[in-house]
């Protein structure tokens, strides 16, 4: 006679009574976290800088579509804001002056200007005249630039000297080819051309390497790349401005927020 144990054991399944025993079987998911555990993989580090996330994935984006390649931005180092300087600009690794160039010519058409006879730039490579004081050379970098199509009316009426005696910092010629060729890839338009020209007063055009002038960080004989779209002749135009010319109104530098880290 069975007992009452025996009785209720046997209304149970079986399976019940093996997973009350020895548990219930591994799923394939649970299985496949196992061995995922087992072989000790890091987890990725999250992406700094997230408020910015949406500008940052813009410009991944604008670099995969224009240049086709996957720039990683996760560790770039971001400056930080100030008032009124709200479009980041993102330089990928490895861009130069005249790999931006060549992009530019391939969306619209571009033009490095003879100026006179006695120096020109139209059969030059820019990566070889070019000295900047930011470069990608080794690693992206980021810089804060105020939104706006026409280039800083506070900088007006200042020459390079000018520029360089109050300390601030502006765009360089690579930083605003690209700025060109982002605002393009949205809007179908160009920057300027209407009022003023971007003196690129962060870069300089050595025309002879002689020895820097104490103080003012230029070379003897520096000129300095410009940069507009000519609405006239349809074309984006670089030319230069010798670094102590008093430009006027129509020629103007575009300040910028830039780390430290990324100069020459």
């Amino acid at each position: 006679m069975k007992n009452s144990f025996e009785s209720n054991l046997i209304k149970i399944p079986a399976k019940e009574v093996v997973d009350e025993l020895y548990g219930a079987p591994l799923t394939k998911g649970d299985r496949d976290m196992a061995e995922f555990r087992k072989k000790n993989i890091q987890k990725p580090e999250k992406m700094k800088n997230q408020e910015y996330f949406e500008q940052i994935e813009n410009w991944q984006n604008f670099y995969q579509e224009t240049f086709k390649i996957t720039p990683n931005f996760s560790k770039l180092e971001i400056p930080e804001k100030r008032e009124g300087f709200d479009k980041l600009i993102i330089i990928a690794k490895s861009m130069t002056p005249q790999k931006i160039f060549d992009k530019c010519q391939e969306f619209f058409p571009a033009k490095k200007e003879k100026i006179n006879d006695n120096y020109e730039i139209e059969d030059d490579d820019l990566d070889e005249i070019t000295i900047s004081d930011r470069n990608a050379k080794k690693e992206s970098y980021a810089i804060w630039i105020r939104d706006r199509v026409e280039a800083d009316e506070e900088l007006k009426n200042l020459s390079f000297r000018d520029i360089k005696k109050q300390g601030l910092i502006t765009e360089t010629l690579e930083e605003r080819l690209i700025q060109e060729l982002e605002y393009f890839s949205r809007t179908k338009k160009h920057l300027e051309g209407k009022i003023t020209s971007t003196f690129c007063a962060g870069s300089q055009f050595p025309i002879f390497f002689g020895d820097v002038q104490s103080g003012s960080d230029v070379q003897s004989g520096s000129e300095v790349p410009t940069v507009s779209w000519d609405n006239f002749s349809g074309l984006l135009r670089i030319y230069r401005y010798m670094f102590d010319l008093n430009v006027g109104e129509d020629c103007r530098a575009r300040e910028v927020v830039a780390s430290t880290k990324n100069e020459k």
